[in-house]
């Protein structure tokens, strides 16, 4: 007898259907109360009577209203329902059940109707919010409703010193967001973070992680190869098997908990039938608690909690999750910080900034009040920015909060006690914007943009263009040491002097690169010298050919003492030939630790894989099964000891992953005339 379940006919032969009996189960068959009453039978029982009236009262009041709205990611009733069950466990005051309603029923819902949804509940229960225009910013503390409240400090997630880029602040909207996911965590269930570019999913959910004793986070970067064989990879590297009564199973290795977090979620690609084999797999972890290895035998997991980020269906390259696997998970939603909230951000990263700068700090901006309009300005050009340069412009004119993180990094690479700082401010501005500008129309628009807000700010006009800053300036002798030179402001005339110095050397070296060092050239060789001068720079060169992009790439990377590799096109270029060629650029920088730069044309994208291997390698520092379990083995073996001096990573293979991503520079050449350009 054969039984198949499915919740979609649509690829169904009629030659199978018409043979076979069939069952229809609806959802409007679905007794939701069941569902509830059972979920009741897990709570203390001390809980369950108050629950009940209170689920009564409003939880089937608040489940009709949601149901006629729409979902940010597509799920079934069920889920819906357990999505707003999983923020009531163990409640047991009105205004915490109240609190987890609007949280549990209200995370599918975009941001305005989650707030129309909150009211509403509020209304309902005769309660009201410290504030009703921001009803979702409070929890019930015990005895009242209390506003989240913005601290101005920074929590890392890395043991380092100095500025953490992915440090976290306490806004408003971190802390609410961390409530949503607390039941999910302390619960363990697995749950899913949905939100645009550049919003904070990763680092959230880093942070929850973080500050939870006896817990690891093991990262899969998805791309549209992504399948289930390397989830297995990834439970078998970071667990061991174990011999139970019930068979074999998974546990952490190396901690008590261990949560498998998949960034991207929505990014692998569907097969013909709408099949994606990579969350067919996990909801059949979630579902059945193990999988079948090779040989027909079920390996089960424990301790192991599935947690995903991704954007939007709706954003270009995301598919559509299966509602079989969403019914499974808890589902949360985000959205970019209020302009405020970023300046409090913001100027909270530039204190920490300067105070390894002491001289700047001292000088001007130790009083609090400039700090906060430094930042305030810095929000400032990025929201005008995203208005006057909007992605229907360009595809990639995507400007997220990611590039103001950048703007405070970039500030340290100078030496601010000497350089000043209106230029500075002004110079890594029009790097991080401008330069993305695809015309000299946009660039003017931008500049009068960007010098109408700093100039009431410096008191001075700085020029956003016909100004260089270089690695260089020494000639690259401490790159070549291996330092990381701060960048210098240089006259044209000396960087030329510079550049040709390099240029008589390497083609004394290598070989004869036949360009003029004309004005245009040079600030070309600048921006590039500036991000392969950062530890994980990574470049993306749009033009069309013959403009230079590989010569100024090819010398630069030369003089600053890093290697160059570009992959060899050959007839039948495909992934497993590029993986080939890539190899011995990871080994370069992850196992001699030694800097080098891989760059990739447009034609080197024979297949659209190669271009999703080199997205996850610039995303995660590894592309999963690049290298078999045997061939990690004695590539890793010399780096044990230089991982035990370092003490900072648990396993080689995450120091390797470290070398990788800090030595290693990716440039993507592309040519916006290429018919598949708008499609990669």
């Amino acid at each position: 007898n054969f039984l198949f379940e499915t919740h979609d006919l649509r690829f169904a032969s009629p030659a199978t259907v018409s043979r076979m009996g069939m069952i229809f189960l609806s959802d409007e068959d679905m007794d939701v109360r069941r569902v509830v009453n059972k979920w009741l039978t897990t709570q203390p029982e001390e809980h369950r009577m108050s629950l009940s009236n209170w689920i009564d009262e409003f939880f089937f009041r608040a489940l009709d209203h949601v149901k006629g709205l729409e979902f940010v990611v597509d799920t079934t009733l069920v889920g819906t329902v357990l999505n707003g069950l999983s923020q009531l466990a163990g409640v047991e005051s009105r205004g915490a059940f109240v609190c987890g309603l609007v949280r549990g029923l209200g995370g599918n819902l975009a941001q305005a109707e989650r707030v129309a949804f909150a009211k509403l509940v509020f209304n309902w229960a005769n309660e009201r919010p410290p504030d009703m225009g921001a009803p979702l910013d409070c929890f019930w503390s015990g005895h009242s409703f209390e506003a989240f409240v913005t601290e101005r400090f920074l929590v890392s997630n890395h043991d380092t010193e100095g500025f953490d880029p992915e440090s976290v602040v306490p806004t408003v909207s971190v802390k609410r967001t961390l409530a949503l996911m607390e039941p999910w965590i302390a619960q363990s269930e697995p749950f899913i973070l949905v939100g645009p570019e550049g919003c904070g999913k990763h680092m959230m959910i880093m942070h929850a992680f973080g500050q939870r004793r006896g817990t690891g986070v093991t990262t899969l970067h998805c791309n549209a190869q992504t399948t289930a064989e390397h989830v297995i990879t990834k439970i078998a590297a970071t667990c061991s098997l174990f011999s139970s009564p019930e068979g074999r199973v998974y546990r952490p290795r190396d901690c008590e908990r261990l949560v498998l977090y998949l960034k991207d979620l929505n990014l692998p690609r569907p097969d013909m039938y709408n099949t994606c084999m990579l969350i067919a797999f996990l909801q059949q972890l979630l579902t059945y608690g193990g999988f079948y290895d090779e040989n027909l035998e079920f390996l089960r997991i424990e301790r192991i909690q599935i947690v995903a980020s991704m954007n939007a269906a709706t954003t270009v390259g995301r598919h559509a999750l299966s509602t079989r696997f969403t019914a499974n998970v808890r589902i949360g939603t985000l959205d970019y910080p209020e302009r405020q909230e970023l300046s409090t951000v913001y100027d909270t990263f530039l204190e920490s900034a300067f105070k390894t700068d002491p001289d700047v700090a001292a000088e001007r901006f130790a009083q609090p009040s400039e700090r906060g309009r430094l930042a305030a300005l810095m929000v400032d050009i990025y929201a005008e920015v995203r208005q006057k340069f909007p992605l229907d412009d360009a595809r990639h004119y995507l400007f997220t909060p990611r590039d103001l993180t950048a703007w405070v990094s970039g500030l340290l690479r100078y030496d601010l006690a000497v350089e000043p700082l209106a230029e500075v401010f002004a110079y890594e501005c029009a790097r991080l914007f401008r330069d993305r500008l695809i015309s000299a129309e946009a660039e003017q628009r931008f500049d009068s943009v960007a010098t109408g807000l700093m100039r009431p700010f410096f008191k001075t006009a700085a020029s956003l263009s016909g100004v260089m800053y270089s690695a260089l300036a020494d000639g690259g002798a401490k790159a070549k040491a291996g330092g990381h030179p701060k960048l210098e402001k240089i006259s044209e005339e000396d960087y030329k002097g510079v550049v040709k110095q390099g240029m008589m050397y390497y083609e004394r070296e290598e070989k004869d690169l036949h360009i003029l060092l004309f004005p245009e050239v040079l600030e070309h060789i600048a921006r590039v010298d500036r991000i392969l001068s950062r530890p994980g720079g990574h470049m993306f060169l749009i033009g069309s050919a013959g403009v230079g992009r590989r010569t100024a790439v090819t010398l630069a990377a030369y003089m600053l003492g890093q290697q160059f590799f570009a992959p060899a096109v050959t007839r039948d270029f495909d992934e497993k030939a590029f993986s080939t060629e890539l190899k011995a650029a990871v080994q370069c920088a992850g196992v001699d630790g030694e800097r080098c730069v891989l760059y990739v044309e447009d034609h080197v994208f024979t297949v659209s894989a190669i271009l999703e291997i080199i997205n996850s390698l610039m995303s995660a520092g590894e592309v999963p099964g690049l290298y078999t379990h045997e061939e990690l083995e004695p590539l890793l073996a010399p780096l044990k000891e230089l991982m035990m001096e370092e003490g900072t990573h648990r396993t080689p293979y995450d120091f390797f992953v470290s070398r990788v991503k800090k030595n290693l520079h990716v440039c993507l050449s592309m040519d916006p005339r290429n018919p598949a350009f708008l499609m990669r």
